[in-house]
């Protein structure tokens, strides 16, 4: 064999060119063989020898290790289509052999259930089996003290397992790419395809597993061969070459016939002297050898944030270098370690900038919304079709509903998600069925709160809850019938029908939508591959499969793009050795990342890698060795830019977590002022902010910006956009509106507009408004906040929970069951007489168990009650309470001479008054938990209950009158108008002496608790008192129907539903409110203040509390 060193460039690829018109200059039909150790380096020596040099190339071959192993197993056995088996399927062997309770596998018991545990074990037992260890000869190494005297139970049971898996796989032929290795290395010396070349030329590695490395020699020894390695010596040795020198002396260099068959390419002195790979390089003192670099070279850092800003600005510069330099994009490379922090972003920021790029990379196949929608699928029973994953899985773009709508409707996802919220669907079939029930007319949404503007029927809905429960009752049926055990090939091919019927994945050989082609057919063949666990185990049960299935979406991955596009190279540091560039951009230049961390194997200790290699002759290379590996990759990047050489890395990560340059910049910038001439590296910071970048090269360059950018800078210098977004973007009306809105927001010092909530009035609104009439609540609303009135009221907006999250009911859910069970428990006590004399024979406390369970039992039909052990404390305590408040409730009946009369009444009234004349006809309504009667002095009270759960009352809540009059409390007056109504229509009993009405607060914290009263009387309406409470009624009224919508900040924004939308932490907004005269008068009713005699006069029973 002829040994050829030096680097690659241009040593290596000239004295390859070389070495292959020597040998097809007396013959041009002589086969030969070129061996290279990846695709990506086949490739480059493609476009080299016929690009580039113009060579005519019959009968030579250029293939990789894996690809010659395919061929001469297709020779010895007449086939090619050997199933080698990947990462994820040995995981699940490994998996079986230590659930199985096997004997080897005894110390790793419990690995198999905890994340990326087998994974990891399995990653050592591929360096033995890549190292062709033999297991039964290492454990005998162990016992004779090779691996220390003390505490060698650790690495004995390693190789205990590892001969119990080898022998695993053998009886049920299970291979890999080692185990093709090892196949084909008998059958080499009869392959007819490997006789038929007369020369081979192994070309660019510098390290192989052992496996290969056995391959190599005997394919060396078998054919005349040239051998092209990559290592540039040097005296003392090069540091940067120290990884490829190590593998060169161990197992190369008794390779060639003698010295002379070993050639130094960069020592040799007839060679044109070019430019060497930085003698200097990880270096304290200059080494020896020229250090040339070409008068044009340039090197430049950048420092940017986060790995966006990476991609931007060698796009941008990639941009400028094809634009003023001539640099086509072909010659031009963007490396990193691992592309891994770039991947989501590496297509859009290229398909941004217009530039082409051939993409050595996969993405993970779990980011693709068809393999979601997959795993959406098969989730369903081992969730228990949980609504939230449902929701999703039927609103995938992928899923078909045509099927089960009717005609003439169309599918709504959006109305699926709401309605199945306020249906309280969780999961499971009985929850599920609530759809059915709820099918029969449109759904009616009930208000959130008591007495608010009635219900809302959504039109269409019971179509739409008809189609999803047909939806749901498919898949539920489908799902249900599958076997809960089987093979793996049966529920494979199970799942593939499934996924087809579904969401149109169909095989290979099918039709599938050209947008889910490429995530389709990888999801099909993923099913392929755990059909092969039929060798495995041949029956497993149903969740088995679907867990399984689950952790192989999620760590299988796709290329990104077709990596032969004629563009700029996008390739991680391993994929790029060999290939040069007249410009590089190497990102990722900080420490962790470049060089990476590299950390020892927490199963097969270096110290024990460093016997196996040493003492026993297996090539187990130890981890630490991965330092100078690291060391190698920068070199031949470094080597590898002709031109120019930009180095990126990241001062702050994209949350602003500042990071730490890699140490190989300051040895790149001792290295570079070494050369000769010596070459200056500056470094450019890439502001964060927009507005700063475009000051700073290459963001300067106005025709390299994309135009959503270029719009950016247009409006940032107070040009319009305008024109370029019609020409370039779909939304250019809704620029020019934003445009506008932004305007108007962003003046602190004018006056509130529309953009503020002040619409003027609204005709359609004021109409509803005086037709339908307002409830209290409402009003109340609006005066705490208008805009939160608009958005509710009027917009119908709300915070949306979601059933499956709920852990406890919340408070107003608690506080309707309060209502409810007590509604319950009066009109139990008036059926069963108690107001009527019957007092002795009704026990009330069964009373109120009764009605609680028959309550509790309603709810859950149609809400999530949350844990379990929690919602049973919940339903004790409130039995508890409501017996407690329902008997002091009842002694003050008795007390008064009061009797319930009516539950759950709902009344609406006209105001009685002719000014103010904003107030005139309107109608007012709202329901009443319960409406009491005095015979002997005719008085009527409402009573309202409302559950208190802080520590103390408040002063809105003591003080009724004055509540009402600031518009805080409008229920109070409100019910004493409608009361009135219906005393009237109690004509029999003659007119009311007196209306009052009651909040009755369930308070369990109150001193005064659990139960006390407060009470606003009808006289309130007169005088002074009732003047005030007209013009706090009118001023609402009147804002509401002009339509002044403007925020209100204050503590109630912290319990505030729709505060997602709401801009008062937007400073320009909230001065522009506070400026506002109007809004300035609404702030002020929170301060209305009404004198200590009015209050007590308006109030004769204020205090009053009936223990």
């Amino acid at each position: 064999m002829e040994i050829l060193l030096g680097p690659f460039h241009p040593y290596l690829e000239d004295a390859l060119i070389e070495k292959v018109r020597e040998h097809k200059k007396p013959d041009p039909f002589s086969p030969l063989l070129i061996l290279v150790p990846s695709n990506s380096l086949r490739r480059r020596l493609k476009l080299l020898l016929v690009r580039e040099r113009g060579l005519d190339l019959l009968d030579l071959h250029l293939l990789t290790f894996h690809q010659l192993s395919l061929r001469i197993f297709e020779d010895a056995y007449g086939t090619n289509t050997l199933e080698l088996r990947d990462d994820l399927f040995f995981e699940e062997v490994l998996k079986r052999l230590i659930r199985t309770g096997q004997r080897e596998g005894e110390g790793y018991s419990g690995l198999e259930e905890k994340a990326g545990g087998c994974m990891a074990l399995w990653q050592t037992l591929r360096d033995l089996k890549d190292g062709m260890v033999d297991p039964l000869r290492a454990l005998e190494a162990v016992r004779e003290g090779y691996f220390g005297g003390e505490k060698t139970d650790r690495i004995a049971s390693l190789f205990s397992l590892f001969h119990a898996f080898r022998s695993y796989c053998k009886e049920r032929e299970l291979w890999d790419y080692a185990d093709l290795g090892v196949a084909v290395m008998g059958q080499a010396s009869e392959s007819e395809f490997l006789r038929h070349f007369k020369h081979v030329f192994f070309y660019g590695f510098y390290d192989l597993t052992q496996v290969q490395t056995d391959f190599f020699h005997l394919l060396a020894r078998e054919r005349p061969s040239t051998l092209f390695f990559p290592l540039f010596r040097t005296t003392p040795k090069h540091p940067a070459w120290e990884f490829s020198r190590r593998f060169y002396e161990r197992h190369v260099t008794g390779l060639a016939h003698n010295e002379a068959g070993i050639r130094e390419l960069a020592s040799e002195p007839e060679k044109k002297p070019v430019r060497n790979p930085l003698p200097s390089l990880f270096r304290d003192e200059p080494g020896e050898g020229t250090n040339l670099f070409p008068a044009d070279f340039r090197c430049e850092i950048f420092t940017c944030f986060g790995a966006r800003d990476e991609l931007l600005t060698a796009a941008k510069e990639i941009l400028r270098l094809n634009a003023e330099d001539g640099i086509e994009f072909r010659e031009m490379g963007v490396v990193a370690r691992t592309l891994e922090p770039y991947v989501g972003w590496i297509q859009e920021v290229f398909s941004e900038h217009r530039i082409p790029a051939a993409i050595f990379a996969e993405e993970p196949l779990f980011k693709f919304p068809l393999a979601k929608a997959a795993w959406l699928l098969a989730e369903q029973p081992l969730k228990d079709y949980l609504r939230s994953s449902f929701i999703d899985l039927v609103s995938s773009p992928f899923f078909d509903a045509r099927p089960y709508c009717p005609p003439g409707a169309a599918p709504r996802a959006d109305l699926w998600d709401y309605l199945t919220r306020r249906l309280g669907i969780t999961s499971g079939f009985e929850e599920w069925q609530r759809l059915e029930r709820h099918s029969i007319k449109d759904r009616v949404v009930e208000p959130r709160e008591n007495g608010d503007e009635g219900t809302v029927a959504f039109g269409g809905s019971a179509d739409q809850l008809r189609i999803l429960w047909q939806i749901y009752k498919t898949i539920h049926h489908d799902l249900s019938v599958l076997p809960s055990e089987g093979s793996w090939s049966q529920y494979a091919e199970a799942w593939k029908a499934l996924l087809r019927k579904y969401l149109g994945i169909a095989d290979q050989d099918g039709n599938p939508p050209p947008e889910a082609e490429r995530t389709g057919a990888a999801i099909s063949s993923l099913l392929d591959r755990l059909s092969g666990l039929d060798a495995v185990e041949p029956n497993i049960d149903l969740r088995r499969f679907l867990e399984t299935f689950h952790h192989w979406l999620e760590h299988s991955s796709i290329p990104v793009s077709e990596s032969d596009i004629e563009g700029v190279s996008v390739l991680d540091a391993m994929t790029a050795r060999g290939i040069p560039f007249r410009a590089l951009f190497i990102l990722g230049m900080n420490e962790g990342l470049f060089p990476r961390t590299i950390r020892e194997d927490a199963f097969l200790r270096d110290r024990d890698r460093r016997v196996l290699e040493a003492d026993l002759g297996y090539k187990v290379s130890e981890k630490v060795a991965a330092f100078d590996e690291e060391k190698l990759l920068f070199a031949l990047l470094v080597g590898a830019s002709r031109e120019r050489l930009y180095c990126l890395y990241q001062r702050a990560d994209d949350n602003g977590r500042a990071l730490t340059p890699s140490w190989y910049l300051s040895e790149l910038r001792q290295a570079l002022s070494r050369a000769d001439p010596p070459v200056r590296v500056p470094e450019t910071p890439i502001p964060r902010a927009v507005v700063e970048k475009r000051q700073v090269q290459p963001y300067n360059r106005m025709e390299a910006l994309p135009p959503e950018e270029l719009a950016i800078q247009w409006e940032l210098d107070s040009l319009d956009p305008s024109a370029l977004l019609e020409f370039f973007s779909p939304s250019a009306t809704l620029y020019r509106r934003g445009r506008r809105a932004m305007k108007a927001l962003e003046e602190p010092g004018g006056d509130v507009t529309e953009f503020d909530g002040y619409l003027g009035p609204l005709s359609d609104f004021n109409d509803r408004l005086y037709r339908y009439g307002v409830s209290p609540t409402s009003l109340e609303r609006y005066a705490q906040c208008p805009f939160q009135f608009f958005a509710v009221s009027f917009l119908g907006l709300g915070r949306l929970e979601r059933p499956e999250e709920i852990e406890t009911p919340e408070a107003s859910a608690m506080g309707r069951l309060c209502h409810s069970i007590l509604r319950s428990v009066f009109e139990k006590l008036a059926e069963n007489g108690y107001f009527t004399g019957k007092k002795e024979s009704v026990n009330v406390g069964a009373v109120v168990e009764q009605a609680a369970e028959e309550t509790f039992t309603r709810y859950e039909l149609e809400n999530p009650p949350g844990y379990p052990l929690v919602w049973e404390v919940l339903r004790e305590t409130l039995i508890d309470l409501l017996k407690e408040v329902v008997a002091r409730d009842l002694a003050e009946l008795s007390s008064s001479g009061y009797r319930p009369e009516s539950f759950e009444t709902e009344l609406e009234n006209y105001l009685p008054w002719e000014k103010p004349k904003n107030l005139k006809g309107l109608l007012l309504h709202g329901r009443m938990d319960r409406i009491d009667f005095q015979p002997q002095e005719r008085k009527y009270r409402v009573v309202d209950y409302k559950l208190k759960t802080t520590a103390a009352a408040s002063a809105v809540d003591n003080n009724l009158v004055l509540a009402a009059a600031r518009g805080q409390r409008l229920q109070p007056p409100f019910y004493v108008l409608l009361a009135k109504r219906f005393a009237a229509g109690a004509g029999e009993r003659g007119p009311a002496a007196s209306v009052e009405a009651s909040f009755y607060y369930v308070a369990p914290r109150w001193k005064e608790g659990p139960l006390v009263i407060r009470t606003f009387s009808d006289s309130a309406w007169e005088g002074d008192v009732g003047a005030r409470l007209k013009q706090t009624l009118s001023f609402l009224v009147e804002g509401i129907t002009n339509g002044r919508f403007v925020i209100q900040p204050g503590e109630h924004c912290r319990l505030c539903e729709v505060s997602e939308v709401c801009r008062k932490n937007h400073l320009p907004t909230r001065w522009r409110a506070e400026k506002d005269p109007v809004s300035q008068a609404h702030k002020n009713l929170k301060g209305i203040k009404l004198s200590h005699e009015q209050v007590e006069r308006e109030l004769p029973a204020r205090r009053r509390t009936k223990a």
